[in-house]
């Protein structure tokens, strides 16, 4: 299928040689194709966690490039309206010009990482728009070399970066360490496979697959993600299996909250998390609805309010590493995280645009309709328990996950592809 009406440079005269080396033979070319031998690389060898940073703002400076040679730009309100309230949140936070709350640090080297997704996300958005239509023009080579890089290689990668902890690397924690920021991408280049056709084959793989996995994480969220993959695999309105897992998950936590003491007896990791999706709460009501910005933290240095539970996450001084490490951790759950941030306004926006406007609305005989619903909800659950948005590296795999989406549903109404 061709896909050069999502091309955005010029056409006038002597542009045309510009316009073949761009575009090419099925809507896409030579420069598409580099970026996208770029994102594989980087899917590979991010989870190398000790020069994550240098790689990057390595990435930034290729979706740059890639934007700046390819003309692409698409206007998307939701998308501008969070941009400019993080844009502003950021001036303010130079400033200390926002509410504390119950937070007690502030530090103005902390601000740039915090801030990091809300001044990278409209880019960052862009460039994986049209990564995605270049891979959608010949889904089945693209998505395979897109799953062997962010997968196999990937794990490689982090195994050969953290061989010397003892300890550290065993059978699960290989796979389960492996792909800490991309996850969602190794998934999709798998499932898309066993989800297109319901074929009796099809259907014996995906069971084998996630037979696989249940047996190798130790993990309960990820028990419960591939349960909910499973269960959209398996049904016959992905779209609602999508709803009702997603609403599921923002229920669970909502009562986890009122129990925080009795959750973290039974799973200390589920329990933590609740404490501080509390505190996020608590924070928006001291800070009159504002947030409290960036530069500090988002999480207590010591819970000692629950009870029988006290635990001290870093060193009690808070010096040196230990103090960047801190101001550094995220709420463990991106919606908390983002009221916690940018208040009411911010978070709602947030709800809308991962909640909302992503939704897979895709016709049940559509054929991307169950891969939508299983990105959905691999989007959602990853922002639920983990700190998905306040990553920077992490949060590239989200936003690849949003644009999927977005393209999906621009590349079924532009060619009723049903």
């Amino acid at each position: 299928m061709s896909l050069a009406l999502f091309h955005t440079g010029s056409s006038k005269s002597g542009a045309g040689a510009w316009e073949g080396f761009i575009v090419g033979r099925d809507g896409v070319g030579a420069i598409d194709g580099g970026f996208f031998w770029f994102t594989c690389l980087f899917f590979a060898v991010s989870p190398a966690m000790p020069r994550a940073q240098w790689i990057y703002f390595l990435f930034l400076l290729g979706v740059a490039l890639y934007l700046l040679l390819t003309r692409t730009f698409v206007l998307y309100w939701n998308v501008a309206a969070l941009s400019g309230l993080g844009v502003l949140y950021t001036v303010l936070s130079y400033l200390d010009a926002l509410p504390n709350g119950w937070t007690r640090h502030y530090d103005i080297m902390a601000i740039p990482q915090q801030a990091s997704f809300v001044a990278t996300f409209y880019p960052m958005l862009l460039a994986a728009r049209r990564f995605w239509h270049y891979i959608l023009a010949r889904p089945a080579r693209r998505f395979f070399w897109l799953g062997v890089a962010s997968g196999p290689c990937a794990a490689a990668m982090n195994y050969l970066s953290l061989a010397d902890q003892a300890g550290y690397i065993d059978a699960i924690g290989v796979y389960r360490y492996a792909l800490p920021n991309f996850s969602m991408l190794f998934y999709i280049a798998t499932y898309y496979y066993v989800t297109i056709e319901m074929t009796k084959m099809n259907l014996k793989l995906a069971a084998l697959f996630i037979l696989l996995f249940l047996t190798t994480v130790s993990s309960l969220q990820a028990v419960i993600l591939v349960i909910g993959i499973a269960a959209i695999f398996l049904c016959r309105r992905p779209d609602q299996a999508a709803f009702g897992a997603a609403f599921l998950t923002f229920a669970l936590q909502s009562v986890s909250i009122a129990y925080i003491v009795e959750l973290w007896a039974v799973y200390p990791d589920a329990g933590i998390r609740a404490a501080m999706a509390r505190d996020s709460l608590i924070t928006v009501w001291d800070s009159y609805g504002l947030g409290v910005g960036y530069g500090k933290e988002a999480i207590r240095n010591i819970y000692s309010d629950l009870g029988h539970v006290h635990i001290n996450f870093y060193n009690s001084q808070l010096d040196g590493d230990s103090y960047l490490s801190f101001l550094f951790t995220g709420a463990h759950n991106s919606f908390f995280g983002e009221f916690h941030r940018l208040g009411l306004l911010g978070g709602l926006l947030i709800i809308w645009l991962f909640c909302v406007s992503a939704f897979p609305r895709f016709p049940e005989s559509s054929p991307i309709a169950r891969l939508g619903a299983i990105i959905y909800v691999m989007m959602i659950v990853t922002m639920s328990v983990n700190v998905a948005l306040e990553s920077p590296t992490y949060s590239i795999g989200v936003i690849f996950a949003f644009a999927l989406l977005y393209s999906l549903k621009e590349l079924c109404a532009s060619e009723s592809y049903y």
